[in-house]
């Protein structure tokens, strides 16, 4: 194998080839629990994903890796770094939000849920978001008040399109949903404060209970 990727490393193959290689390569080393195989998988998953740093295999396979030997850090790295290259890709977003979400980062997880939806190919990811803020809003109603702060809750997400803050979705029974307020909606301003980015309507929210 690792024959057989040097060559194509020395010929005009196209990329996602030569990323199939790099990451069978270094799932053959792991495998074959040979001396020293530990550390030379981590080398070679190093090198994959400095090379195919937004390949949705080698992401996905290179986290799984570092998940399984407990470097939880350094798979929230390749996630970060994914998210950076591949600016159209709804699938990385969602993924290092989920993580983010269960380390307690919620604002950093909503930014990215809401980022994934506002993509073209981001409507799977609603779904998602929604459960997100299901769970954190039951959590909130049996008591778990850390679970949603001391912030204002509208049960409502947003994204921005053209200068504008549009209302993607609302949660059923939800404040927003109870004020009428519907997708597709254009939030124009908070307290005579013109609204056209998401971080300004949410910090705005956040200060107010």
């Amino acid at each position: 194998i690792a024959k057989a990727r040097a060559k194509m490393e020395t010929e005009d193959a196209p990329e996602e080839w030569k990323a199939r290689f790099c990451g069978i390569d270094a799932t053959f080393i792991f495998e074959r629990r040979e001396e020293g195989y530990m550390e030379r998988a981590a080398e070679t998953w190093e090198d994959c994903t400095a090379r195919f740093p937004a390949d949705p295999l080698i992401v996905t396979q290179s986290v799984e890796f570092f998940d399984a030997q407990g470097e939880f850090e350094r798979s929230t790295q390749i996630l970060r770094q994914a998210v950076d290259q591949a600016t159209e890709s709804p699938s990385f977003r969602v993924t290092l939000g989920q993580r983010l979400a269960a380390r307690g980062m919620h604002e950093d997880a909503e930014e990215l849920f809401l980022e994934a939806i506002a993509l073209p190919h981001g409507g799977s990811a609603r779904k998602v978001l929604i459960e997100y803020f299901s769970d954190r809003r039951e959590r909130f109603l049996d008591g778990g008040g850390k679970a949603m702060g001391t912030r204002a809750w509208l049960g409502i997400f947003c994204y921005t399109l053209e200068d504008q803050l549009v209302i993607a979705g609302v949660m059923p029974g939800a404040p927003g949903a109870e004020a009428g307020l519907k997708p597709g909606d254009v939030v124009v301003a908070v307290d005579d404060e013109p609204m056209t980015e998401r971080r300004t309507f949410y910090r705005l929210l956040a200060g107010r209970e």
